[in-house]
């Protein structure tokens, strides 16, 4: 999260919600397909901020599902 001038900034819906996240994009290309790999890891969090982390990851894979199906609907709308 940020504010208007890009200051890091706490997430106001869960304030121990590390401020910095280390993000790690890959691609591999399988079978004729890309995969897409996205890694999150806390970077210089408390014990609070690494615990709401911990608690709160495994639920989002549903909602990055969900934008990766709406990212390859587009996609294939500009190729087609």
């Amino acid at each position: 999260m940020c504010d208007a001038d890009w200051n890091i900034t706490a997430n106001p819906m869960m304030p121990n919600w590390p401020r910095i996240l280390l993000t790690t994009v890959t691609f591999k290309e399988e079978s004729g397909k890309t995969e897409l790999r996205l890694t999150w890891v806390p970077h210089q969090a408390s014990d609070a901020e690494i615990s709401c982390f911990s608690d709160a990851i495994a639920g989002m894979d549903k909602g990055w599902a969900s934008g990766s199906e709406l990212l390859a609907e587009l996609l294939a709308e500009l190729q087609a």
